[in-house]
């Protein structure tokens, strides 16, 4: 008992146009119950209320995951910051005994400074402090101390110098 399509299209009515129209392109028409479409959606958009809910959800979703990525983000940044404190410290220990010169460096807050012969480099780091400290490295490369401290975000660490 399905209903005749071609009685509806061909049914004069106040919108008959709007048959007329179809007649030429069946496939605007939505399928009737048992009907394949062929593939084509009918809907022609999305309401305000789908569009808003999915805004919702996405902004949830936002919220309960950006604390997690913030806090992963600051933690390789910190850990980056370790990684270039040692590289510094293996740098000027190497260079000290390759060009058998004296290195002196003096620590604190989020400041390593570096003195060579009366030239003075600074690092100045984001998420490493230092207490006030300081190492020498003599013209063979051998530190005057053999651990360095410091905190990264509010935590003691420690840098053994061999």
């Amino acid at each position: 008992m399905g209903i005749n399509r071609q009685f509806i299209q061909n049914k004069p009515s106040a919108g008959s146009h709007r048959l007329q129209a179809s007649q030429k392109n069946r496939h605007h028409l939505p399928p009737l119950p048992g009907e394949k479409s062929g593939g084509r959606h009918f809907l022609e958009g999305f309401t305000l209320i789908e569009i808003l809910l999915v805004m919702l959800i996405v902004g949830i979703v936002v919220s309960l995951t950006s604390p997690r990525l913030f806090s992963a983000y600051e933690k390789i940044r910190a850990a980056t910051e370790e990684q270039k404190l040692r590289q510094i410290v293996e740098n000027l220990q190497l260079k000290a005994f390759i060009r058998q010169v004296e290195y002196t460096v003096q620590m604190a807050d989020r400041h390593l400074s570096v003195t060579k012969n009366d030239e003075k480099t600074l690092f100045t780091f984001t998420y490493i402090s230092f207490p006030a400290a300081g190492i020498t490295f003599n013209a063979n490369g051998f530190a005057s101390t053999t651990v360095i401290k410091y905190f990264v975000t509010g935590r003691e660490k420690t840098l053994h110098v061999s």
